[in-house]
């Protein structure tokens, strides 16, 4: 039964597994994803859904993660997670609100940007509380909903580029120069779900790599990870051409609109 109130995907007493997929554009009460028993998303931007509701993007239960994904410009909530789960190694940023914790579980964050959404970052309902293991860059959270650990970045703006296809097969959001998520997650390596070293980002490329010219190779926080130093944006980038006077060309208007018809010189035989 796929109820009229879920815009995008609807899953039912059945583990949701969603690998390189864009979720986009859908209205609803929930606006992009609702499943409720269990779910895995991988390499996934869930993006510009629009909620009728309090979810825009995805609402989740049953048990699972996401890992090396973004969920971004989506109306309402991002993601609502209810029970278990962990969010890692992704970027939820430009949201309308970032992440909802439900409660009823344990839901880990672990190298996440959760940062410049609209009105609040992390929220949770009355006495859940999210669960850190560090490395991640949170905006404004609720108060007492997040507890920081070691390598937390909090009131942090991630400095991140406009979602586009920066590679790979779904749209990203950049880390721009100067990011303070570039180099620095878990200096032991970004784990995915089953504890295993994640060796790319969401583009499938390379991670970690040392993303700010320091030497050191380590993994950056969110979803996309810094190949090299990124340039720097400034207004001396923009190049002027002076045409030179000594340069001229003199072009017939007949020649634009007919093929001239080049007849073999008697001086050239």
């Amino acid at each position: 039964h796929y109820p009229s109130s879920v815009g995008g995907i609807y899953v039912h007493s059945k583990k949701l597994t969603l690998q390189y997929s864009t979720i986009s554009g859908n209205s609803g009460i929930t606006g992009g994803i609702q499943a409720d028993g269990g779910f895995f998303i991988d390499g996934t931007t869930i993006n510009n859904n629009t909620a009728g509701g309090e979810i825009g993007g995805a609402s989740l239960s049953g048990g699972g993660a996401i890992q090396n994904s973004t969920i971004g410009a989506n109306q309402g909530y991002g993601v609502a997670i209810d029970g278990n789960g962990s969010i890692l190694n992704s970027t939820i940023t430009a949201n309308q609100k970032g992440v909802y914790y439900k409660g009823n579980g344990v839901l880990v964050l672990e190298n996440a940007i959760v940062s410049a959404n609209g009105e609040q970052d992390l929220a949770a309902f009355a006495g859940a509380q999210f669960t850190s293991h560090g490395y991640n860059l949170i905006g404004k959270a609720q108060e007492g909903v997040f507890v920081p650990s070691s390598g937390d970045l909090l009131d942090t703006k991630a400095l991140l580029g406009k979602l586009q296809n920066n590679g790979g097969t779904t749209s990203t959001y950049g880390l721009l120069y100067g990011s303070p998520a570039i180099d620095a997650g878990n200096p032991t390596g970004c784990f995915d779900a089953y504890a295993n070293l994640l060796l790319v980002d969401q583009r499938q490329m390379t991670r970690p790599m040392d993303g700010n010219g320091d030497g050191i190779v380590r993994c950056d926080i969110g979803a996309f990870e810094a190949q090299a130093v990124p340039s720097t944006p400034t207004p001396t980038s923009v190049v002027s051409v002076t045409p030179s006077p000594i340069v001229t060309t003199t072009v017939s208007p007949t020649a634009l609109t007919s093929v001239p018809t080049v007849s073999p010189s008697p001086t050239t035989l």
